[in-house]
């Protein structure tokens, strides 16, 4: 192996120490930029650093839509989130939980939803009532995934 000369061993050398710094310069800012998320974007660009940005849709866990009828909504519940929760990403849900309520702590079940299924209809709530909704499913007798909380839903 032939030997570098001095010029080229101090190249080497400072290519080496700029990137090292690069990479914990970079890993510090995302550290800070985690540990403070609603001005994540602020600290990266006060960096000099740009945004990443990824163009793929991101699958809530559970989300709550109005449909076209009047007083009517639909859930959806992100059915393999639920199985990861639960433990494992392949399990079939054998039953899903559905709960209400209008101030996000008092909860209430919501007639005849217990069954298999990630996505529901629910009709029949007072219009312009805020509502919000949880989802668990049931893979098993001892598997269950976390509660899933949707945000203030308003009807219409």
């Amino acid at each position: 192996m032939k030997k570098l000369g001095a010029v080229a061993a101090r190249k080497t050398a400072y290519e080496n120490v700029v990137s090292y710094l690069n990479l914990t310069i970079k890993f510090r800012i995302q550290t800070v930029a985690n540990a403070n998320q609603p001005d994540a974007i602020s600290i990266i660009q006060s960096c000099l650093f740009k945004v990443k940005t990824y163009n793929s849709p991101v699958k809530t866990n559970l989300a709550v839509y109005s449909t076209q009828l009047a007083s009517e909504v639909k859930i959806v519940a992100n059915a393999k989130a639920m199985a990861l929760s639960a433990g494992k990403e392949d399990l079939p849900l054998q039953s899903a939980f559905y709960m209400q309520s209008t101030d996000g702590m008092n909860w209430q079940p919501i007639e005849g939803t217990l069954g298999a299924k990630a996505t529901i209809k629910i009709a029949g709530f007072p219009i312009g009532v805020t509502l919000y909704f949880r989802v668990m499913g049931n893979f098993s007798k001892k598997r269950r995934s976390a509660w899933f909380y949707s945000g203030p839903v308003t009807v219409k």
